[in-house]
């Protein structure tokens, strides 16, 4: 199963990036070999609604992430901007499982960078689901093995109830790559490969709320 290319999402002095054109408030800042990214989103929708799209997202991304790519779905548009792109970096899935007990998801990676091809990578993460308050929810993506292509990288997505009809959606990456990736990945790179996917991933997670939110 080949994913076009997967934010490092789920699941990246201090270093603030210009801004470009985004949909989002989207700021990322570099400190010490770590990539942190912020996007901000406002939406006219209820908590409940944005729960259900949050919670359909995590069962699609354990049950057939392949699926999330399609027209109309939350990954849509996230894949390789172009041919040159692919050229460059590339993310193939050859294994991939989900345990409901632990919360754990294992799987195999292939990595392009470049001419150089990275052959079986194997991860490990954990998907967690919190409700720290009534007015707000939590997604926290993680991955919490030692691989030899990335130190630290976890994603956490907050959704707060401003007012009745008002929810603020908050999405944090932070990823530290190993020796490998940190000389590829340089700030540029990252700018282009990944900042703009969060952007769009947020965009299209607001989209499908308000779609939801027109059923009711």
């Amino acid at each position: 199963m080949k994913l076009r290319i997967i934010i490092l999402s789920f699941f990246f002095p201090v270093f603030a990036f210009a801004q470009t054109e985004y949909f989002n408030d989207v700021r990322t800042t570099y400190s010490e070999k770590t990539y942190t990214t912020v996007v901000r989103t406002t939406v006219n929708a209820s908590l409940h609604t944005a729960n259900k799209v949050l919670d359909r997202f995590i069962d699609d991304l354990i049950a057939d992430p392949e699926s999330l790519f399609l027209e109309g779905r939350i990954l849509e548009g996230l894949g390789s901007k172009d041919e040159k792109e692919k050229e460059f970096f590339y993310i193939e899935y050859q294994y991939y499982n989900y345990d409901k007990e632990t919360g754990l998801y294992t799987g195999t990676l292939n990595f392009l960078i470049g001419k150089t091809r990275l052959s079986s990578i194997d991860f490990t993460g954990k998907i967690t689901r919190t409700f720290p308050h009534k007015n707000v929810s939590k997604a926290h993506f993680e991955l919490i093995d030692n691989n030899p292509l990335v130190r630290v990288a976890h994603g956490k997505i907050v959704v707060r109830q401003i007012d009745a009809q008002t929810i603020e959606i908050e999405q944090t990456s932070t990823i530290q790559f190993k020796w490998l990736f940190n000389v590829f990945f340089t700030q540029n790179n990252y700018k282009n490969l990944a900042e703009w996917r969060l952007d769009k991933f947020l965009q299209n997670i607001k989209r499908e709320i308000l779609q939801e939110e027109e059923k009711l």
